[in-house]
Order: C-alpha cells, then sequence, then structure tokens
C-alpha cells in the first residue's frame, strides 16, 4: 500500500526495504519546499531522480541530504532512520550552537575538536566572527602562534572593533616578544568594551614583560575586584609577586589559581 509520488520502486513491485520510507520523507520534504504534489514532479531521464533544486533555494548540503533520500535505487539511499537523523542533526545546529560547543571543547582542552565545531559554524555563516576567534584561540593554545595571529587578524580587517579579536593579538604579540604591540592591542580592546578581563590580564602581562610589576600588580588586583574567580589573573598576580621579590604573597596567588582551575 502506497501513495503514488511518495512509493518508491521498489515498493510498487512488492519489494519494500527499511528505507523505502525514508523515501517518501523525502519526496514529502521536497513537496513541501517547492509547494508541488511529489507525484508532479518531474524526473530526470537518465537518473530517475526527481529534478526540484532550482525551484527553491536551501543549501546545497541540504539538498544533497535531499536528493540521497530520494535516490532511485534503494542501496543508495540511507541505510536507517538513525544514520539520517545522525545527518540531520548537523543541520539543526545553528552557528552559534556550534561555536557554543567549541567554547566547551576549548574549556577541556580539546582544541582539535574545537576546531572543528567552529569550522562547522563557519560552514553555516562565512566569517562569522565567534569562529575565526575561537579557531584562533585554538591555535594559540596549541602553540600555533603565527596562524593564531593570522586568524585574529582576519576578523579586525571584517570587523576592525572586536575586542576579542584584539585581545588575542595582545595575547599572541607576548608570545612573539612584540610586547610594545601587544600593549596597544590590549589597550585599544579595553577602550571598547572596558570589562573585558582577559584584555586586562593581557595588559597586565604585558607591563611585567616591560618591567612594569608594580603597575601590573595593580592591573591584576583590578581584575580580581571584577572576578575573584578569573584564574589567569590570579596566575599572573603571583608572576607580578615574584618578580617583586614579594614570594609568601605570591605563594597565596598561586593556591588561588590551583583551587579555581
Amino acid at each position: 500500500i502506497g501513495t503514488p509520488g511518495y512509493m518508491p520502486y521498489e515498493q510498487i513491485y512488492n519489494n519494500a526495504q527499511f528505507c523505502s520510507d525514508i523515501y517518501a520523507v523525502g519526496m514529502l520534504a521536497i513537496g513541501a519546499l517547492i509547494g508541488e504534489n511529489p507525484v508532479d514532479i518531474p524526473t530526470d531521464s537518465k537518473t530517475l531522480q526527481p529534478i526540484w533544486r532550482k525551484n527553491t533555494q536551501v543549501s546545497n548540503e541540504f539538498a544533497d541530504v535531499l536528493d540521497k533520500m530520494v535516490q532511485f535505487h534503494y542501496v543508495e539511499r540511507y541505510e536507517s532512520v538513525s544514520e539520517l537523523q545522525n545527518i540531520l542533526k548537523s543541520f539543526l545546529f545553528t552557528e552559534v550552537d556550534w561555536c557554543q560547543k567549541g567554547e566547551s571543547l576549548v574549556k577541556t582542552k580539546n582544541y582539535n575538536e574545537a576546531i572543528i565545531a567552529f569550522k562547522e559554524a563557519l560552514s553555516i555563516q562565512q566569517d562569522y566572527p565567534d569562529a575565526i576567534n575561537g579557531i584562533s584561540w585554538s591555535l594559540y593554545y596549541l602553540r600555533q602562534y603565527n596562524k593564531a595571529l593570522a586568524g585574529f587578524k582576519k576578523v579586525l580587517k571584517i570587523y576592525p572593533n572586536n575586542y576579542q579579536a584584539l585581545t588575542g593579538c595582545s595575547w599572541v604579540f607576548i608570545k612573539l616578544g612584540n610586547y610594545d604591540e601587544a600593549l596597544a592591542s590590549s589597550e585599544r580592546a579595553i577602550e571598547i568594551q572596558s570589562d573585558y578581563e582577559k584584555a586586562w590580564v593581557s595588559r597586565g602581562g604585558t607591563l611585567i614583560y616591560l618591567g612594569y610589576a608594580t603597575e601590573a600588580l595593580t592591573v591584576f588586583e583590578q581584575v580580581l575586584g571584577m572576578n575573584p574567580d578569573n584564574v589567569d589573573a590570579w596566575a599572573s598576580h603571583a608572576w607580578a609577586l615574584i618578580e617583586l621579590g614579594r614570594n609568601e604573597e605570591a605563594l597565596a596567588s598561586c593556591e588561588q589559581a590551583i583551587q579555581r582551575d
């Protein structure tokens, strides 16, 4: 039993397969997208595939999924509903969802997996700044500093006031020993977003490298005033105290950092 237009070839000849229902769902989706009854959708004379893409606007990736669902020969379709569900999940994720997943992976230090998630976000929205920044931070943590810097600069070329990218540049410049550029980038980020803790931490770190440990200590204490649980600020606070010869206080700050890490 089947409805013309929704019924695949093998079902017409009483040879229904598990994936025959997948064909029916695919034709239902295509019909809904183009506003046509599936029985009226023309087919390619050679492949016997429905001709429908030119009548709607969907991504090529999603169109490929629908085409595979309605392949004429059942062996070329998805084998099971569970396989199809896993494929469709990727289309339910927005670029924001992928970036949130990437950020979670960064927090657990799974940087390569994070890069994959951020790239998924970029496949949905090209030049999405949060995704490029996410990839760049992941590369930073993987110690691929030049690649990270290129990513942050790419964001700034499109969005000159992106304070996250400015901060990222600052952190990379520190690693590359470009302290004047690091300080300028962090201060520009702070001008744009005065409560961005990562920029303040970068500014303090740069001041230490430039020989201003006392001023850096004040910066880190300011960050801790904003957020007492900032691990980077506690660790950097300890670093400034060591530079100032206040080793016992530095040990206490290290303990604070370890407790929060």
